[in-house]
């Protein structure tokens, strides 16, 4: 019990201070939301991680860790980092088409650098080796790579297409609430590593909220797209990789994620009340769904262990 709720102070509520402190320090600085939101996703994600990772290895060795990442959980806060490119170019250069020329690169690039030297895109002396047995062949990397690659554009697009002022703090809520959806459904399909990451981004993205409402930004969490889309799109693709979350359950959370805050082809036409129970419906379908078949999947597997125990005679000893 008391793993769990340490577990839940490091990669709960370590981001989520961090994340509101950051947020409304950026806040009081430039009064720009998105300058707010991505200071706030960005810093709060990378002190989850820390304190996770410093509980198994101390403070010094994990913070380390963001300078000289060697695993691919451990490169996400500097993923996060390089997400906040291309809002800045948009910014600077005051055209939002700017942001596409480094969106585009980073999408294609993250998924291959997260899973370079893995399993599936082993090096090709590992495949000479012949160990390499569930490696890609070119084709399969580069229809599943690609295939990443756009859904990620998708999404940030998608968040980037929704006016700021249009329910923020509803699509704020929702995109907490998914957030953590991802985190049990990876968790309960048994990758607990990267659930703790999940919850981190939720938190993190949780402490946004709280002082957005406080200082009443008007933006939700689409104000910082990138970092928030390209972590979740990276880390449901590690654990449907290295875990054994189902793909389909993985695009199943990241509609939900997308739907959460993104643009709803129509909506905008109808009333606010509508748009709410609209939007809400359609975010929590597809979570509801991956949720109960991951609950469902845990029960039985724990129900086997459960007579696989009870049938050993040694255990009864």
């Amino acid at each position: 019990m008391y793993g769990v709720v340490h577990i839940l102070l490091l990669g709960g509520l370590t981001p989520m201070a961090l994340a509101a402190a950051a947020f409304g320090v950026s806040w009081a600085a430039s009064r720009r939301a998105g300058a707010a939101w991505n200071a706030g996703v960005v810093l709060g994600f990378a002190a989850g991680v820390t304190a996770l990772a410093a509980r198994n290895i101390g403070l010094g060795p994990a913070l380390q860790k963001l300078a000289s990442p060697s695993m691919a959980q451990e490169w996400l806060p500097i993923v996060a980092l390089m997400a906040l490119a291309p809002s800045a170019l948009a910014a600077a250069g005051q055209r939002g088409w700017l942001r596409w020329v480094v969106a585009v690169p980073l999408c294609v690039a993250t998924p291959i650098w997260l899973l370079w030297g893995g399993k599936y895109l082993p090096s090709q002396e590992v495949r000479q080796s012949g160990f390499a047995t569930d490696a890609w062949s070119a084709p399969q990397a580069v229809a599943i790579l690609g295939g990443v690659a756009v859904l990620l554009l998708v999404a940030w697009w998608s968040w980037t297409a929704v006016p700021h002022e249009s329910a923020p703090r509803t699509r704020s809520l929702l995109v907490v609430v998914s957030l953590i959806g991802a985190a049990a459904t990876v968790g309960l399909t048994g990758t607990f590593v990267y659930a703790q990451l999940c919850g981190a981004l939720a938190a993190a993205v949780g402490g946004g909220v709280v002082v957005a409402w406080i200082v009443n930004a008007k933006a939700g969490p689409e104000a910082a797209a990138g970092p928030v889309i390209v972590l979740t799109g990276a880390l449901l693709l590690l654990a449907a990789c290295y875990s054994a979350l189902p793909p389909w359950m993985a695009i199943g959370v990241a509609a939900a994620v997308v739907l959460s805050a993104g643009r709803i082809p129509g909506l905008q036409r109808l009333k606010p009340r509508v748009q709410l129970a609209l939007r809400t419906f359609v975010c929590f379908l597809p979570l509801t769904l991956v949720l109960w078949q991951a609950v469902a999947a845990f029960l039985e597997t724990q129900r086997q262990q459960q007579e696989a125990a009870e049938s050993n005679p040694y255990l009864n000893l």
